[in-house]
């Protein structure tokens, strides 16, 4: 067969289908309309569910973040209540679980090893800023705790 009755056999099939759409259309109204609210509600879904997930990974980032600053504040207020008489070194073991939990739960590489690193920090204040020096036992497990993690 040759190209140009090849051409012309498809352009006869496409003016036919063109000119048949309409006829089609109405046949079809009902399974075309389905189909199409079918595909603009997943679309609508993907966006809205990666829009909300994306909200919740930046407020987990940001909370990784502040407690990354929350620790430096936390000596100086655990140094200041020294001075008065309170012992306040248990705050920075909230602080290492919290560091923990922070670091589990960010999808950004880098700021789960710095929250370690920080829990690590906040293991090893404990140990410093106690009101009586802790046993030794208690000292090799934090330690253990601040290296391994």
């Amino acid at each position: 067969m040759k190209s140009e009755r090849r051409h012309e056999l498809a352009t006869n099939e496409l003016a036919d289908w063109i000119a048949n759409f309409p006829q089609w259309y109405r046949e079809n109204q009902t399974t075309v309309i389905v189909g199409v609210v079918v595909v603009v509600a997943l679309i609508a879904y993907t966006i809205f569910y990666y829009k909300r997930e994306t909200t919740v990974w930046n407020q987990k980032n940001a909370q990784a973040t502040a407690l990354l600053d929350q620790l430096s504040v936390l000596k100086q207020t655990v140094v200041q209540g020294r001075t008065k008489g309170v012992s306040a070194s248990d705050m920075f073991l909230n602080t290492a679980s919290a560091l923990q939990t922070a670091s589990t739960e960010t999808d950004n590489s880098t700021l789960a090893a710095m929250t370690m690193i920080k829990r690590a920090e906040a293991l090893r204040s404990e140990l410093h800023y106690r009101p009586q020096v802790a046993e030794q036992d208690v000292r090799n497990y934090q330690l253990q705790q601040a290296h391994t993690e």
